[in-house]
């Protein structure tokens, strides 16, 4: 259209034919019309929202689009598209008197685990000869997570906080439960750690000094690296082994910290857990975690058991073509006190359980085996 405005415009004085500059300034003021109307926004309020935030694998959910006129006008109506992930589902919204309310529902069923993205809410508007169109954005998007896959593990014997099977750490410290040796009294010491008989003595107040032991916690990685996994089925066998190991530490109380990649973070219950969950993906461009600018297959387990030095138990999720042996010489390259346990997914293989010094490898064909299981992680 304004290619013909332009070429009937500039034709006029050359050829003195009144029909072309009729057609220009027509077209020209059609132009203008298009403009002036394509820029106004709707003046509606939308709002998306989810009767539940977190689901399972195949659960439903149901989504909700309220639209509400604020205004004193009426609304003529409106058509639009709801993100819904990567799709997009088409929602029309009827038109609205002025204060007037309309809540649109769309169901929804969870295929497979994800963090999916729900909106925005996009209205395509225009001017009645469609020669133009704007897009406007009118609510803001929510997150849905879909849990992955768990099994119930049950509940440890021992894995309080400063348990009595908490290692030696090498520190000392006014207050544990292995026994170190004495020190003199000093301003603020605990008058409940005083040894009065050895006070008694040396004429002196002496406090008791103690060596402190391994807190009761958990570090968890999950390999992220594609090449370590045959399928997709089993990089997500991988992550509900994960996910379920856990879950199981965070009932039992211990402190969880979550690794993926070269970011660590702390989970402290498990819904923040499995969110963490849920939004994992394979990386096919990159091995492991970068280690002086080298990618080496053991990288992405070092970083995992170097991160928090206070825990006893570090559980790495990884595939079946995961390099295990380099695992355990990055485990015991560390010196460490805390236990190592690698949970390997294979689809189909049978249960298999080694146990070494510090170290033991679970291999699960599917996560009904890791239940079987538990009480031996």
């Amino acid at each position: 259209m304004v290619a013909i405005c332009a070429t009937c415009l500039l034709a006029f004085p050359l050829t003195g034919w009144h029909e072309l500059l009729a057609c220009g300034a027509t077209v020209l003021a059609l132009l203008v019309f298009a403009a002036w109307f394509s820029t106004k926004s709707p003046d509606i309020d939308a709002r998306i929202a989810l009767d539940r935030p977190r689901v399972g694998v195949r659960d439903r959910v149901t989504i909700t689009l309220a639209a509400r006129n604020p205004g004193t006008l009426p609304i003529p109506a409106l058509h639009g598209f709801l993100a819904i992930g990567q799709s997009h589902a088409s929602v029309s919204i009827p038109a609205l008197g002025a204060q007037r309310s309309e809540r649109i529902t769309r169901a929804y069923q969870a295929a497979g685990r994800a963090a999916i993205r729900i909106g925005p809410f996009t209205t395509r508007t225009g001017d009645p000869f469609a020669l133009m169109r704007r897009r406007d954005a009118l609510a803001e998007p929510v997150t849905l997570y879909v849990h992955p896959p768990t099994v119930n593990l049950g509940m440890r014997a021992a894995g309080i906080v400063r348990d009595m099977e908490g290692r030696a750490h090498g520190g000392i410290v006014d207050d544990d439960l292995d026994f170190h040796g004495l020190r003199p009294y000093a301003p603020g010491d605990d008058i409940r750690n005083v040894h009065w008989l050895s006070s008694s003595k040396s004429d002196d107040l002496m406090t008791r000094q103690y060596e402190s032991t391994l807190r009761t916690g958990s570090a968890l990685s999950i390999d992220l690296d594609s090449s370590d996994y045959r399928s997709r089925e089993e990089f997500e066998l991988a992550i509900s082994l994960g996910a379920s190991v856990g879950s199981r530490c965070l009932r039992n109380g211990d402190a969880l910290t979550v690794c993926s990649e070269a970011s660590c973070q702390s989970a402290p219950d498990a819904t923040t857990l499995l969110d963490w969950c849920s939004t994992l993906e394979p990386d096919a461009q990159h091995t492991g975690i970068q280690h002086q600018n080298a990618w080496h297959p053991q990288d992405c387990a070092k970083a995992a058991l170097h991160h928090q030095s206070q825990a006893s138990v570090r559980y790495l999720a990884v595939g079946s073509l995961a390099d295990v042996a380099a695992i355990r010489r990055a485990s015991l390259a560390l010196h460490t006190h805390a236990r190592v346990v690698v949970l390997q997914a294979d689809v189909g293989a049978a249960i298999q359980l080694k146990h070494l010094h510090g170290f033991t490898l679970a291999r699960f064909g599917n996560l009904h085996e890791l239940a079987t299981a538990g009480g031996a992680l």
